[in-house]
């Protein structure tokens, strides 16, 4: 798996969106690093919305996927 790296942004207070660009394969997201706490899958080419407090990490399934982040203000 994969951390979602924000840079200098604290995910705490923030709504992220997380869009699976990938047409066929799904990713899982989780809520630590461990692959435990499953958050949610996003099927192809479908968003979600998140407000974490910690960082979240990403885990394609089959192939490797590109996933879009946009991290805003909540």
């Amino acid at each position: 798996n994969e951390a979602i790296l924000l840079g200098d942004v604290v995910p705490t207070g923030m709504c992220i969106q997380l869009k699976n660009l990938d047409p066929t394969n799904y990713v899982e997201i989780f809520s630590d690093s461990g692959n435990t706490n499953l958050i949610t899958r996003l099927p192809a080419l479908m968003p979600c919305l998140l407000w974490p407090n910690a960082a979240i990490y990403a885990r394609a399934n089959t192939a490797s996927c590109n996933v879009q982040v946009t991290a805003v203000e909540a």
